[in-house]
């Protein structure tokens, strides 16, 4: 079994393999238990399933072995490490720098608002004519999966297991959860330009992402 969703750190050795175990069957000889999070990076055509690089942890080195065998038969490049925790905490750190980098631009974005002479759309577009982004991140609503790690953490800080909160990782996320007001608030008064009233405008919100060319 190979868990993928983002999950905290244990789920798969605390959560799920005593679920398993209680039927009496031992991990890594009756079953065999490891944790690969999905890895995509979405808009990005040149980047698919087959060719975006993942990690492995299993419970056991037989279980490590057996899922890096089963993902290789459609990915290409396959990195073991030394346990599920690892391969967990991997898939959260690559939504927590997403989370932070746009919680960046967001509140330059914010903070540029006033100044109608600086664009922070344009300011962090990459240059037309280099192979390498400066910023691969725009103003954009976030609202990445990492909110419950830190629920996770503070709760055990509440048990005595743990005396730490995750300060920076809380504000990213509330500066891109105020995002979504501000584009709303960009999208009616775009719309109601030409109108008496707010209530006379017909406006639709379909959807947003956080980066372009995702559906």
């Amino acid at each position: 079994m190979i868990l993928k969703s983002t999950t905290f750190p244990n789920t798969t050795e605390g959560a799920v393999q005593p679920i398993l175990e209680a039927t009496g069957k031992k991990v890594g000889k009756d079953f065999f238990l490891a944790f690969s999070p999905e890895r995509i990076d979405p808009g990005i055509r040149s980047w698919t399933t087959a060719n975006t690089p993942i990690v492995v942890g299993g419970v056991t080195p037989s279980c490590t072995r057996l899922a890096v065998l089963a993902n290789e038969q459609i990915i290409q490049n396959v990195v073991a490490v030394s346990g599920p925790k690892v391969a967990e905490m991997e898939k959260l750190l690559e939504n927590i720098f997403r989370s932070v980098n746009i919680a960046l631009v967001n509140e330059l974005a914010k903070l540029l608002r006033p100044h109608g002479g600086i664009n922070m759309w344009e300011v962090s577009m990459p240059p037309r004519r280099s192979h390498s982004a400066t910023c691969r991140f725009i103003p954009a609503p976030a609202l990445a999966d990492i909110a419950f790690l830190s629920i996770h953490f503070i709760s055990r800080g509440r048990r005595g297991l743990m005396i730490f909160e995750t300060n920076f990782i809380t504000l990213a996320a509330e500066t891109n959860e105020s995002i979504a007001v501000l584009c709303e608030g960009f999208s009616i008064q775009s719309r109601c330009r030409t109108s008496d009233t707010i209530a006379r405008c017909k406006i639709l919100m379909v959807g947003v992402a956080f980066k372009r060319g995702c559906g």
